[in-house]
């Protein structure tokens, strides 16, 4: 009986049951070096103690169970206790108090065992000693298999477990520790759910991959297809290979005083409370669950700045397995609100872009973007570049947009503005432009200096009509200007830079070079004529 148990270890989560089933309010595991050569490993509780006859007939008998037909207790089988056998100790004392009596159980390596009266104590409780022969090194190890053995089998139980290690010799090994965790699952999402069976809680793999595990999570609970069984916090099953129909990408716990541990302790007896369970793990799922991440995608759209990642962790789940959302379901952020809203459901992104035309992309939001979004046309927030991967896989998939998927909006557009500082000679150079592009046959309404957004459309010139702010289309070419357009010269670039900051007397040559440059890059040169015309206006002579 005592090779039965597949964890040896596991003899920490059977005294834990006992003290949990003994009504305990605290729990504390202690693991002590003492003189470096005997360690002592300690579970105590403030439960309700054992009487004389509960030692004799029920503790060192197998099989012999006060709790069996007893729903409220976990135990059942009369084998738990045996378990201290199977890490070997040299002796375990079993020290239990309450108001009529306290006792000590000493049960040697040999299986024999001898009760005596112990010392009279307040109140009642139980404390289980094993006393083991073992240098620092094997102490280490055992101390830190004690705590793992805990925050496997017990860290579920909504009862305090606290373990200290202590080395007398080595004062800076020692430690406390907090087993307890939240009954939760690993995921951007996580439904809970009570009923007369028990406590759920259940999650969606995918996007998990955005999200950080804290302290608490296990390598398996990592898993896509993890599973986890429990009887009053206490792990009776976890797995991450088993599959569950209808449950892939699907990460649950069920916690249900209905539940029953298998003889050898290493699974969850299948019964009919097991399969009501899982049915009811499949429901949550396909209603709340689904529900749950519609309504979360749709708030962290609408304030993504607050938090980008679980945005992102929303998202990649909206897209798979199990919940998969429709067009209508799937809300995404956008970089610059449209009509006050700065989410739209996936479909709604769709009908605002013009067809065969992509959808707009950009990290964040810009000038461009908000022109951009005030003329209707939406730009869709794409955060460290994630986003368009999920978007374009979805838009193919539902075939609202046909060529090109999405391009981003600085490779598209560039914005024009007039610019915000402005130098002192200014006017008078854009005069001077003006009456350079009218000398040389092309006049225009005026010439003004501006900032540009996005990818330049030429290097120095912009042909606009109407008022500023302008959009731009990359790769349109710019008519030969009219009476009522605006020549704009990009400050960015050189030789706007450089004209600018010429001395008064040199103006008008920089103004006629930069009209020069203009009507090059209009595709429409100065014919010899025009030629002609620009050189008597250098030189201050009448046309």
């Amino acid at each position: 009986m005592v090779r039965q148990f597949a964890d040896p270890y596991a003899f920490l989560r059977e005294l834990v049951q006992n003290s949990v089933d003994a009504g305990a309010t605290r729990i504390d595991v202690t693991v002590e070096l003492a003189g470096g050569q005997t360690a002592y490993t300690r579970v105590a509780d403030d439960g309700s103690g054992m009487t004389r006859s509960v030692l004799e007939n029920n503790l060192c008998t197998l099989f012999a169970s006060t709790k069996e037909g007893d729903a409220s207790k976990v135990g059942k089988y009369g084998v738990g206790f045996v378990s201290v056998l199977a890490v070997e100790p040299d002796q375990v004392v079993v020290e239990t108090w309450r108001a009529e009596a306290s006792l000590v159980l000493t049960l040697q390596r040999d299986h024999s065992w001898e009760l005596q009266t112990g010392i009279e104590q307040t109140g009642s409780g139980t404390r289980v000693t094993l006393v083991h022969s073992m240098d620092r090194d094997a102490f280490g190890r055992h101390a830190d298999q004690v705590v793992a053995s805990l925050r496997r089998w017990c860290r579920h139980v909504r009862v305090p477990v606290q373990v200290a290690t202590l080395d007398q010799g080595n004062p800076s090994a020692n430690a406390n520790q907090r087993i307890n965790a939240p009954f939760s699952v690993f995921s951007p999402l996580v439904v809970s759910h009570q009923d007369e069976l028990g406590e759920y809680v259940v999650g969606c793999a995918a996007g998990s991959d955005y999200l950080d595990p804290d302290e608490h999570t296990s390598p398996a609970e990592l898993d896509d297809r993890f599973a986890g069984f429990y009887n009053r916090g206490l792990t009776l099953y976890e797995t991450d290979e088993e599959r569950f129909a209808g449950l892939d990408g699907v990460r649950f716990k069920v916690a249900s005083a209905a539940f029953a541990h298998t003889l050898s302790r290493d699974n969850v007896r299948r019964d009919a409370q097991f399969d009501r369970a899982l049915a009811r793990v499949r429901k949550l799922v396909r209603n709340e669950l689904r529900r749950e991440l519609i309504e979360q995608l749709a708030a962290a759209a609408q304030d993504v700045d607050a938090s980008p990642k679980r945005y992102l962790a929303l998202l990649a789940a909206a897209q798979k397995p199990p919940l998969g959302l429709r067009p209508t379901e799937m809300t995404l952020a956008l970089t610059d609100p449209i009509d006050g809203r700065r989410a739209v459901p996936l479909e709604q992104l769709a009908w605002a872009t013009p067809w065969t035309e992509p959808v707009v992309v950009a990290e964040q939001s810009s000038p461009l973007t908000k022109v951009l979004s005030a003329r209707g046309r939406p730009v869709l927030w794409d955060g460290g570049g994630r986003v368009v991967e999920l978007v374009a896989d979805a838009l193919r998939a539902h075939r609202l947009l046909s060529g090109v998927t999405h391009t981003r909006a600085d490779s598209l557009f560039t914005l024009v503005a007039p610019a915000a500082q402005a130098e002192p000679g200014d006017a008078e150079l854009c005069d001077a432009v003006r009456q350079a592009l009218a000398v040389a046959g092309t006049p225009c309404a005026r010439v003004i200096v501006v900032r540009t957004s996005g990818r330049p459309q030429v290097p120095a010139s912009f042909v606009l009509e109407g008022s500023g702010p302008w959009i731009l289309e990359v790769g349109g070419r710019a008519a030969r200007p009219s009476r009522r357009a605006t020549v704009a010269l990009d400050a960015a670039h050189p030789p706007v830079q450089r004209a600018r900051q010429v001395p008064a007397d040199r103006v008008p040559l920089a103004a006629q070079l930069l009209a020069r440059l203009v009507l090059v890059e209009l595709g429409s040169p100065p014919s010899a004529d025009e030629n002609e015309a620009l050189l008597r206006a250098l030189a201050g002579e009448p046309s």
